[in-house]
């Protein structure tokens, strides 16, 4: 992939996308095709500039659809995490984490990671802005 042009797959999805009127960006990782589908905000403070939600991603090449992927921003630090539980380790007592789904290649795992640490600032930020234009719009349409 490179300088500009697309795959035959990515001419279908972005094609696809026009025909049902969605604008969301594909963004390609480095060998896994990611799409970035929507990000929903949970909490907002301006004023100490963070922000957190979850973000709701498309893996087509394997027909995944990764929901309630955590995102945190504050100030210049992002903090990106897959769903997972907690419990006990059964033999040594410890607090340990439980992701909920895991690429069994963990060289695939570290690729996702990678691609969602590049990729989700970004897509927060767009949708960010969306969403101070409808707050915006709604408070005009009130006078």
């Amino acid at each position: 992939m490179g300088g500009g042009t697309l795959t035959r797959f990515d001419q279908k999805h972005k094609k696809r996308n026009e025909l049902i009127g969605r604008n969301d960006k594909v963004y390609m990782g480095k060998k896994m095709n990611i799409e970035f589908v929507e990000f929903y905000l949970r909490h907002r403070n301006i004023k100490r500039q963070h922000v957190s939600g979850t973000v709701r991603v498309n893996l087509p090449d394997i027909g995944l659809s990764f929901l309630g992927i955590y995102v945190s921003k504050t100030k210049d630090f992002w903090y990106i995490d897959l769903p997972s539980g907690r419990g006990d380790d059964p033999v040594t007592g410890e607090d340990v984490r439980y992701p909920y789904v895991s690429f069994s290649d963990k060289e695939r795992q570290k690729e996702f990671m990678d691609a969602l640490r590049e990729q989700v600032p970004g897509f927060v930020e767009t949708k960010l802005v969306a969403i101070d234009a409808a707050i915006m719009e709604k408070k005009d349409c009130r006078g």
